[in-house]
């Protein structure tokens, strides 16, 4: 008979260990790309929004009284309102005109 050997415990747990390592830190590092990329996008769509506030303003003289104003003259109707990361409806204060993401310290200005 050949002598046979086969991986050990050790060195099958070693290896399992660096795999999950290895998994962990791919996850990790997609969760904050994930997290880059919807604060980038909520930043982009303040300033969509802070746009489409001003052009309201040149073309009738006052400020909207809601976003839902701007829709669909000034934003597509399909535009969503909400931030992508918290889920949450941006608010806008009709007495200063600021438009603010209410999950962190995002703002149109």
């Amino acid at each position: 008979m050949k002598d046979e050997r086969g991986f050990t415990f050790v060195e099958l747990s070693i290896a399992i260990a660096i795999l999950a390592i290895l998994v962990f830190l791919a996850i990790a590092n997609y969760m904050i790309a994930v997290h880059k990329t919807q604060d980038i996008s909520c930043q982009a769509n303040l300033k969509i929004i802070r746009k489409a506030i001003d052009q309201y303003y040149v073309n009738n003289g006052e400020y909207p009284d809601s976003l839902e104003d701007l829709k669909p003259d000034y934003l597509r109707e399909d535009f969503q309102l909400k931030c992508p990361r918290s889920k949450q409806a941006y608010e806008y204060d009709s007495n200063t005109h600021e438009v603010k993401c209410p999950y962190s310290s995002h703002s149109d200005y």
